[in-house]
């Protein structure tokens, strides 16, 4: 059994709202509230597309039972392992030193999936709980324009357009780039 927990998320967004405003050339502050939650839904909804991580970097757990072999983290792009502990037979917690801990990225890629294994063997360990953080600093000029089409509709109340299907092929693109 696999259970992922966010235990840390960015406080302020990675878009820019002033950006959008411009892009919709709207140029008083009483919608803002309003771009921010369309903005918020189609972020969520991009990385529903992508399972990347695009709202900046973002701390997670993830507790694995069974085999602990050749890992493929859940979300990406991974930037760094904070943690690695197991459970033991006695259950109780260890932590296991990140010397131990190696990863890779599969066939030349630099990014993701993030490949995860241990040197050694793990003594007697029946569950590992990973800590590990995942995401992007700044945002990707292809979620921009995606953010900026799909708001841009629902602002407008227009249906699908040609510039929306085209930044959903963007998005399609950044998520077959950290495949």
């Amino acid at each position: 059994m696999e259970t992922l927990k966010l235990l840390t998320s960015p406080l302020t967004p990675v878009y820019d709202l002033a950006k959008i405003k411009t892009y919709l050339r709207v140029l008083d502050d009483h919608q803002n509230a309003q771009i921010e939650m369309m903005a918020n839904a189609y972020l969520l909804k991009a990385e529903e597309i992508t399972n990347l991580i695009l709202q900046g970097i973002s701390t997670f757990e993830w507790s694995i039972d069974g085999s602990f072999r050749d890992l493929v983290l859940p979300k990406n792009p991974v930037t760094e392992i904070v943690e690695v502990e197991y459970i033991d037979n006695a259950e109780e917690k260890q932590t296991l030193p990140l010397a131990q801990v190696e990863y890779s990225f599969p066939l030349g890629a630099t990014k993701t999936p993030f490949t995860l294994f241990f040197t050694g063997d793990l003594p007697n360990a029946k569950k590992i709980i990973l800590t590990f953080k995942a995401g992007f600093e700044s945002m990707d000029s292809r979620v921009e324009m995606y953010l900026n089409a799909k708001i841009a509709e629902e602002y407008d109340n227009l249906p699908d357009n040609e510039r929306s299907k085209y930044t959903d092929r963007m998005l399609d693109s950044l998520r077959v780039n950290y495949l």
